[in-house]
């Protein structure tokens, strides 16, 4: 009986061990490997979808005279084929106006050039204007990124996605690599096509112009001219068939407004909203909300980064 208490003992010492062992790799695996870029080590790359937690770490290790800022929309046009300055792609999935700002306040040096793609959509009422998602990691989210086991099964899909000569989800200039994206969205699909289509005019229908988020974009512009940019306002390119689909909505009879007050914010706004690229061969077969990425480009170089040698408003 005496030596129950040695061998309780023993079990529980062994136990700790163990479980101390565990933690430890795990967490050495997460901080190494750093899937999210929360701590400034990972070398292989982004493999997860954590644009807001990586795109500082990215823009911190380049030297960018140049930026371009939206949602996914911008987010798939390569930074690296825009012409005549290093571009830094500041675009997030889903981006609302306050975090475009949020980001630049924190994060952007001086720049020459600042290209702002805008969609209407993003200035809605439908979703609650968001806190800063750019604050620095309290010391409970750290410890979750490294000793969670999400961050290891990101950390190990990084690990087995880079040995396989995978691209990552961005580039070193934050463009968003979207190889898999494309050959899956270029394979046409009525059905998948027609259920975008809906989303846009569920969209639309319900759109309400929220004042606060054309304050925030006011205050981006603000910013941006104090670093000495030369900012142009893009408003991007809709589909032909939405705009059909706009006609006689909410979204529609807002449409002016907002256009004013874009013209008003902007030292330069150039309006492709209903353009040529908006014909649907310029966008995936089955994704009428993205243009491809060489459309994106070829609207940046030939009908945006031009008006920089003469700037003036383009209605």
């Amino acid at each position: 009986m005496s030596d129950k208490p040695d061998n309780f003992g023993k079990y529980l010492t062994i136990l700790a061990i163990l479980v101390l062992g565990g933690a430890l790799t795990v967490g050495g695996i997460n901080y190494f490997v750093d899937p999210y870029m929360i701590f400034g080590n990972n070398q292989l790359g982004n493999f997860s979808s954590a644009d807001r937690e990586s795109k500082s770490f990215y823009y911190d290790r380049g030297d960018y005279d140049a930026i371009i800022m939206g949602n996914s929309r911008a987010a798939m046009i390569p930074a690296d084929q825009l012409q005549g300055h290093n571009f830094f792609s500041a675009t997030f999935g889903g981006a609302l106006p306050e975090e475009l700002f949020f980001f630049t306040d924190r994060f952007v040096k001086d720049v020459d050039v600042a290209v702002i793609l805008l969609d209407q959509t993003s200035f809605s009422d439908k979703s609650p204007l968001v806190d800063d998602p750019f604050t620095p990691p309290s010391v409970t989210e750290k410890l979750a990124k490294l000793f969670g086991m999400q961050a290891l099964d990101e950390s190990i899909k990084t690990i087995r996605r880079s040995a396989k000569g995978e691209a990552p989800t961005f580039a070193d200039d934050g463009s968003f690599i979207m190889h898999r994206w494309i050959t899956a969205r270029s394979i046409p699909n009525e059905a998948l096509l027609q259920r975008e289509f809906d989303t846009h005019r569920e969209s639309y229908e319900n759109f309400e112009l929220m004042p606060e988020r054309m304050t925030y974009l006011r205050r981006l512009v603000e910013d941006l001219r104090g670093r000495g940019a030369w900012v142009v306002a893009v408003i991007a390119p809709v589909h032909e068939h939405s705009l059909e689909l706009m006609e006689g909505t909410p979204a529609a009879e807002q449409l002016a407004e907002w256009k004013q007050q874009v013209r008003d914010i902007f030292p330069n706004t150039i309006d492709l909203m209903d353009s040529e690229y908006s014909a649907s061969e310029n966008f995936l077969a089955t994704d009428p909300t993205h243009y491809k990425p060489e459309v994106g480009v070829r609207m940046i170089n030939e009908s945006v980064l031009p008006l920089r040698t003469a700037p003036r408003k383009i209605d």
